[in-house]
């Protein structure tokens, strides 16, 4: 019994030790004794506050277990690692001897164990630094990780949107329209999809997705905030149409005008021929429509590629004031002109005052029954990429702002469109050529509306 008991001692994976009343080692075995550079019994004999003085964990330890009490504790020792339990070693009839300790090797386990925390760090940090927002969930969609580039894409900060449901960044109504598929992620499917988001502020952003269900039952999300991309996309079609109907404007309008020409030399000479003079008053009047039909191909030439501009150096905010001056006979309207600077820019006049017009027009119509109507003027400093899509440089700002019932989310994207109106008696090319014009004039045209402060456009043009 006591050689089976000596070769489970000196074979035991581990180091098995016993120190008596004075600190002293009785008993020191184990195969882990080898890697501590000891042989069996080498230290026995020793004081454990002499052989371990540089290791505090170690003697203090040994000290509250003289004491009677059992201390588990994880040491270090030089490299390696121990899982080290200090027990009072009590004989029968006798009471407490001494120590009793068992220390098994976890060197492996805590190098694998920090192996997998740095693999863990280094895989946030990769999904930290993805240019895309990441989102991880439980299999019922509540968000358990996000990295940081999804505040910027969602609005919503780490603390305001862990544990919550991805539901939050969908509407009611899109996901009745477009219910999550759930179905496809549980078959194992990846699935990739557009659709619009509700930020954290209330906006609006288009986004592509691509999701897939982990084998433990996670759900990952990589998504991509397309709305600029969109945006750029609206805007080359629209100028891919404008171009189009363009050159077919400039057709029709040059053929309608010599058309125009002739028909009026002819009602010239009707009325030289006749002495009637209820009939020369309407072919007056057939002379003024001529006039008003003349005036509406003058805007298509102008909204045409064929359209000319004689720009000349002149003060922007003069032309805009007078303008201003124009409206201040209707009495329902607050007219507003708080433009405080001089600036000089190179316009069409006319053009320019067209544009100006047929704002200020929608604004008055969008408010039937009377209300507010502002104008400011500011110089601003562009640089490149910017949203505007605009070359870096000077600009005037003016905006025109109206308190009217603002336009609809769902007509913004077609508000520049050529022929695209909501009132019947409407041409529907004001703002289409207004952004005609000003695309002419190296400037933009841009417009944001809420139901609740009205609408406002801004005329961009390049200072002088």
């Amino acid at each position: 019994m006591k050689e089976q008991l000596s070769f489970i001692l000196k074979n035991i994976h581990g180091v098995i030790f016993l120190i008596d009343l004075d600190g002293k080692f009785v008993l020191s075995e184990g195969l882990a004794l080898k890697r501590l550079g000891l042989k069996a019994g080498e230290i026995v004999g020793l004081s454990v506050y002499d052989v371990y003085k540089d290791y505090p964990d170690i003697v203090k330890s040994v000290k509250i277990a003289l004491q009677g009490e059992t201390v588990k504790k994880k040491i270090k020792v030089n490299d390696l690692c121990f899982d080290v339990i200090f027990s009072p070693y009590i004989e029968d009839n006798v009471g407490q001897t001494g120590v009793i300790g068992l220390a098994t090797d976890i060197t492996d386990i805590e190098s694998t164990k920090a192996a997998m925390a740095d693999n863990k760090n280094n895989f946030k940090t990769i999904i930290d630094l993805a240019p895309e927002c990441f989102l991880m969930g439980d299999p019922k969609g509540n968000i358990i990780y996000v990295n940081d580039k999804a505040e910027e894409i969602t609005g919503y900060s780490a603390k305001d949107i862990l544990n919550k449901n991805i539901s939050i960044l969908f509407t009611e109504e899109s996901l009745k329209e477009r219910p999550l598929r759930y179905d496809l992620l549980e078959k194992g499917e990846s699935v990739i999809s557009e659709r619009q988001i509700r930020r954290a502020d209330g906006s609006v952003a288009t986004i592509q997705s691509n999701s897939k269900r982990m084998s433990d039952g996670t759900l990952v999300a990589f998504i991509r905030d397309v709305t600029d991309l969109k945006e750029m996309q609206k805007k080359i079609e629209l100028v891919s149409k404008l171009d189009s109907l363009g050159y077919l404007a400039a057709g029709i309008a040059h053929n309608f005008n010599n058309l125009m020409t002739g028909i009026f030399n002819y009602i010239a000479i009707a009325k030289l021929n006749t002495q009637e003079t209820a009939t020369k008053e309407t072919l007056e009047k057939v002379e003024n429509l001529i006039d008003e039909v003349r005036k509406l191909t003058g805007k298509l030439l102008t909204f045409s590629k064929g359209g000319y501009s004689k720009k000349i150096p002149q003060n922007i905010e003069a032309v805009v004031s007078n303008i201003c001056y124009d409206i201040l006979d209707y009495v329902k309207y607050d007219v507003k002109n708080n433009m405080q600077t001089s600036t000089t820019c190179s316009f069409d006049r006319g053009q320019i005052e067209l544009v100006v017009k047929n704002i200020i027009d929608n604004a008055m119509e969008s408010m039937p029954n009377g209300g507010e109507l502002v104008i400011d003027s500011e110089r601003i400093n562009l640089s490149e990429n910017n949203k505007y899509d605009l070359i870096s440089g000077s600009y005037i700002k003016i905006s025109v702002t109206d308190s009217g019932c603002g336009i609809k989310e769902e007509n913004m994207a077609k508000i520049f469109d050529p022929f695209y109106t909501t009132k019947e008696s409407s041409e529907g090319i004001g703002l289409s050529l207004a952004h005609s014009i000003l695309k002419k004039h190296d400037g933009a045209i841009h417009c944001f509306s809420s139901s609740e402060s009205g609408t406002t456009f801004e005329i961009f043009l390049p200072v002088c």
